[in-house]
């Protein structure tokens, strides 16, 4: 459905004009714009770095939303990292308190050689949402994998088998795992392998023709051809084991004692 934004929801979000995403990864795009705003008061306080260390996640977001790792740096000209970091947060935050308005940087820290980055809650939500207004279905959409190839099989449900809650299941893990991949870029392709050939197929379809027009189902269908393929498995691995049809029945015929004497010698001559 198309997304409605009202005068008031644009208002409310500081959205007129809407910015323009230079990526659909959100994340990246709020790490390409906190490095902008600091870089400049980084050269400000250090005018003969060359580059700057790459802007990262945290990975613990109770310590910082962003870092950067300033220990190659200082080893290259010979600072104690955990000096420099300190006096360089201290100089950032000095021109952050002084043009606050409107920065995703609230504030940084200096904890050994790490530059720690604080985000303005208010300023970062307002960018997230405009965002997904502009975005719409394509938000949360990225294309870190494009031109990788996937093939998912799902579902394949056993046609020899009755079907269950559990082909449900495949159904959906497989469908939302391709939509997942297809999202972060992957060239995805959705298989079914139906299983319509080979041995099993054969001896269930040579019994379906056999009781068709002779027996209706005496269950569900499903079942109903589950039932008639584990018979004619059965008649098939006995046939392998040169068992006599014939006497297998006249064994049942006669009665328990007859047909357990017929099983113990045909697996005794199968052994």
């Amino acid at each position: 459905a198309e997304t409605k934004v009202t005068a008031a929801t644009r208002s409310l979000f500081n959205m007129a004009p809407q910015p323009d995403f230079a990526t659909l990864d959100i994340a990246v795009e709020l790490m390409t714009r906190v490095e902008k705003e600091i870089e400049s008061y980084i050269r400000e306080k250090e005018p003969e770095l060359q580059e700057l260390p790459n802007i990262q996640r945290s990975r613990d977001l109770e310590k910082a939303d962003l870092t950067m790792l300033w220990a190659p740096v200082c080893a290259k000209r010979k600072m104690n990292p955990a000096k420099f970091t300190a006096e360089l947060a201290d100089f950032i935050n000095e021109k952050l308190s002084a043009n606050a308005d409107g920065l995703l940087v609230s504030k940084v820290a200096g904890v050994g050689p790490y530059l720690n980055v604080f985000l303005n809650r208010g300023e970062t939500f307002r960018l997230t949402v405009r965002a997904v207004l502009k975005l719409g279905a394509k938000f949360g959409h990225v294309d870190q994998n494009a031109g990788k190839k996937v093939v998912i099989e799902h579902t394949s449900a056993n046609p020899n088998a009755p079907l269950h809650i559990g082909n449900l299941r495949n159904v959906m893990i497989g469908a939302h795992l391709a939509n997942i991949m297809k999202a972060v870029g992957y060239d995805v392709k959705q298989h079914y392998y139906v299983n319509d050939l080979g041995a099993q197929i054969g001896l269930t379809a040579l019994a379906y023709s056999k009781v068709y027009h002779k027996q209706k189902p005496l269950m569900k269908v499903d079942h109903w051809i589950g039932t008639m393929y584990a018979i004619m498995n059965t008649l098939s691995e006995l046939q392998k084991n040169k068992v006599d049809f014939g006497a297998l029945a006249d064994s049942v015929d006669k009665g328990d004692e007859a047909a357990k004497a017929f099983e113990a010698a045909a697996v005794e001559a199968a052994e």
